[in-house]
């Protein structure tokens, strides 16, 4: 398959059919991928915790939610979070500083054609100067 129709094809997911796990060999090409990403001054400073235990899929919410202003805690949120409950629930030394999280699974809600919807190019490109 090509990068365009991997990127044309590709869609956000909210829930999850749990019932159906990632197989490891699909993991592993995924990680043995996220390895080869540039990095500045090719230092590669990257670390990956997999979740793959249900229990810790679970766990993960609650631990990187803060207790004060919950329901604000990604609105404009551009600094990267050091919540110590998600050091403690996974171990995280403090050499490390969590930038992101990226969930994979197979999706449990039917898909949907949004290509009507979908901005054209010519909508949000401007060359040289911003003109819109």
């Amino acid at each position: 398959m090509e990068l365009q129709d991997v990127i044309r094809k590709r869609r956000m997911v909210r829930t999850y059919d749990l019932s159906r796990p990632i197989p490891r060999a699909i993991i592993d090409r995924l990680l043995e991928n996220a390895v080869r990403a540039p990095s500045a001054g090719f230092s590669q400073g990257w670390a990956f915790l997999v979740l793959d235990d249900q229990d810790d899929i679970g766990k993960f919410p609650r631990a990187v939610t803060p207790e004060q202003d919950a329901e604000e805690w990604l609105a404009a949120n551009v600094a990267a979070p050091t919540y110590p409950s998600f050091r403690a629930a996974f171990g995280v030394p403090d050499a490390f500083t969590p930038i992101g999280a990226v969930s994979f699974g197979y999706s449990d809600e039917p898909a949907h054609d949004l290509r009507a919807r979908r901005r054209r190019s010519e909508e949000v490109v401007d060359w040289r100067r911003w003109a819109s």
